[in-house]
């Protein structure tokens, strides 16, 4: 007997999903993001950072940036299928001193050559020091492992086949960059190593949105750049994986360029009120790409 669409019943019972398929795709495990700053909090740090950063002559800015990470990571809520995670940065101002300002002057004195283990002291600063507490008090943490001198030689042949490429392979370096990054990850539960992070996309899949994205940023002197930052967080984060055992979650970024436009034509606000809109625009902003951002289980 033949049904309203031409197939016969046995095939199409065939071709139909299993009873339940819709149900378990749509109650899949995801992890979302959620943003609980003020811009009157920030307002206050700000200013009090401000008039730190006169009287010391620029000495704190190390312990200024510690202190807003550490802010930044309080007002961060991590919801997950088995509850709720508060983050928390515990990186200090003199060890941000040591390790991201303090070493970034033997960049300049060996003239750019100690750029990779001033990278891997970088990466290893924020993400060492970034844990997320579970309501039962489990303490989970990232783990970078990474070395200066394995990333000597992959930066030296990225950077020059980007410069003989005119821009274009910057693509492939990028990739290439952020596989090497999550590859030297870890994700620790206490001491245990319980997960890691993965990396799949190529500069062929980037390549496009790249070179599309310049040219429609400079011809729209710059009017197009909400969205071309939106495709670029859309990329990165769709070709993101975080395992943790054997389950694999897929970022996502669902933000989209007409409304971080809308938001960052408020930045005209910023003048017409002496400045102080602009805590209102950072708050409005970290919302934005915070709580756009998620992770669905596969």
């Amino acid at each position: 007997m033949e049904t309203d669409s031409g197939l016969p019943q046995d095939i199409k019972a065939q071709l139909a999903p299993p009873p339940g398929a819709a149900t378990a795709a749509a109650t899949s495990p995801t992890v979302r993001f959620e943003y609980l700053g003020k811009p009157t909090e920030i307002l206050v740090s700000g200013i009090l950072g401000g008039l730190l950063l006169i009287v010391t002559l620029g000495i704190a800015y190390p312990w200024i940036v510690a202190g807003a990470q550490r802010y930044f990571y309080s007002r961060i809520r991590i919801h997950t299928p088995s509850g709720t995670l508060t983050p928390e940065f515990t990186g200090t101002g003199f060890l941000c001193f040591v390790e991201v300002f303090l070493s970034a002057v033997l960049v300049g004195l060996t003239f750019g050559i100690y750029a990779p283990w001033y990278i891997a002291n970088v990466m290893r600063y924020f993400l060492n020091n970034s844990h997320a507490i579970a309501p039962d008090g489990t303490r989970y943490r990232l783990d970078y492992v990474g070395k200066g001198g394995e990333l000597f030689v992959p930066m030296l042949i990225n950077g020059l086949l980007t410069s003989l490429t005119f821009g274009i392979y910057a693509a492939w370096a990028a990739c290439d960059m952020r596989k090497r990054f999550y590859d030297k990850t870890r994700i620790l539960k206490g001491e245990q190593e319980i997960g890691k992070l993965d990396f799949v996309g190529t500069g062929g899949g980037l390549v496009g949105t790249f070179l599309l994205g310049g040219f429609l940023s400079a011809i729209t002197f710059g009017i197009y750049l909400p969205w071309f930052q939106c495709n670029l967080e859309q990329f990165f984060l769709r070709n993101t994986g975080v395992y943790i055992g054997s389950k694999r979650y897929r970022g996502d970024f669902t933000g989209t360029g007409g409304e971080l436009f809308l938001l960052m034509l408020q930045i005209i606000l910023v003048p017409l009120t002496f400045g102080l809109y602009l805590f209102w625009l950072i708050t409005k902003e970290n919302r934005f790409f915070i709580e756009k951002t998620s992770f669905q289980a596969e």
